[in-house]
């Protein structure tokens, strides 16, 4: 789930500005993949998936490049692929804090339906609660 082939690379005159992750999510396990093994930290994650969603992991942009619909853009070839792929449904997990973040997402659709507690670590910059939302693939 989490190759480079689930990856689009958004540039600007040759230069890497961002991109997005998106990708089915699965129903059962990977194979290879240890069972009952939590981390408390990824607990609330795995909890908030949407099996058998497409599923953007992630996006990104350099700061100087917001702003100029390049989000929407990413949200717009997510849908495409979902669609191609005949699922009905979107999700994504963001976090409550991330105001700019959580406004794309209900401007494209996304609703929240579910959400954790963010389990605090160093890696992560969010407190408060994750958020799972969800999109109609229409």
């Amino acid at each position: 789930m989490f190759s480079y082939k689930n990856c689009v690379v958004a540039e600007h005159n040759g230069e890497m500005i961002g991109m997005p992750v998106a990708f089915p999510m699965e129903t059962e396990s990977e194979p290879g993949e240890p069972e009952g093994e939590e981390d408390p930290v990824l607990t609330p994650y795995g909890e908030l998936e949407r099996p058998g969603s497409y599923y953007v992991c992630g996006m990104a942009l350099f700061p100087e490049h917001r702003g100029r619909g390049l989000g929407a853009r990413m949200l717009g070839l997510a849908r495409e692929e979902a669609r191609r792929r005949g699922l009905a449904e979107m999700s994504l997990i963001g976090f409550e804090q991330n105001a700019g973040a959580k406004r794309l997402d209900e401007r494209h659709g996304f609703r929240e339906v579910a959400r954790r507690p963010v389990v605090p670590h160093q890696l992560i910059r969010y407190t408060g609660d994750a958020l799972l939302m969800l999109a109609e693939v229409a």
